[in-house]
């Protein structure tokens, strides 16, 4: 059976604005529970929007309480592994549509590091995830607070965004329900 060696993640690029996605989405305050789904609509975003932000990227904030987010993703992981892989071979797939069947399906969509003897991050897949993901962050964060920052606009500038790239791409509506999952 194979299996992923992960490695943890350390946000570099637009922290304050992912951070303020958290509040909205009440990441913290769930104690991460949908922090998957979440980092898959920033990707499916991303992807949607042909953003795609090298790993490297990074812009330094004045407020050095904005100067990073780190992810514990072999946590993470390991409690959602099944969702993880299917996330980041779905990006993998949409991306490479175009490309041949087999090669996408059986050589990069569910890439492992045990398989392919890489690092976590150096798997196309994963790199793929997560460049996409770094792309979502500014797109979905000026889409929320495109009118102001009372709930009743946030709540459905995020209806409107997650349903449109969900159903966009035919995606369950229990992504929805995880993310917006909210209270005024």
């Amino acid at each position: 059976m194979s299996y992923n060696s992960v490695s943890d993640f350390t946000l570099h690029y637009n922290v304050k604005e992912y951070r303020e996605l958290e509040e909205v989405f009440e990441i913290r305050r769930s104690k991460e529970g949908s922090l998957p789904e979440f980092h898959f609509l920033l990707a499916l975003i991303g992807f949607d929007n042909r953003v795609r932000i090298p790993l490297s990227e990074n812009i330094p904030s004045t407020d050095k309480y904005e100067q990073h987010r780190e992810f514990s993703l072999r946590t993470m992981y390991d409690k959602n592994q099944t969702d993880m892989d299917s996330y980041y071979g779905i990006i993998t797939i949409l991306d490479n549509l175009e490309q041949d069947y087999d090669k996408v399906m059986y050589d990069w969509a569910f890439e492992k590091t045990s398989t392919n003897n890489k690092s976590f991050f150096e798997l196309d897949n994963i790199r793929r995830f997560y460049e996409y993901m770094l792309g979502g962050i500014g797109i979905l964060h000026k889409n929320v607070f495109k009118y102001d920052r009372k709930y009743v606009n946030i709540q459905d500038a995020l209806r409107d965004i997650i349903d449109n790239v969900l159903n966009k791409y035919s995606m369950s509506n229990d992504i929805e329900e995880e993310l917006i999952d909210i209270d005024g």
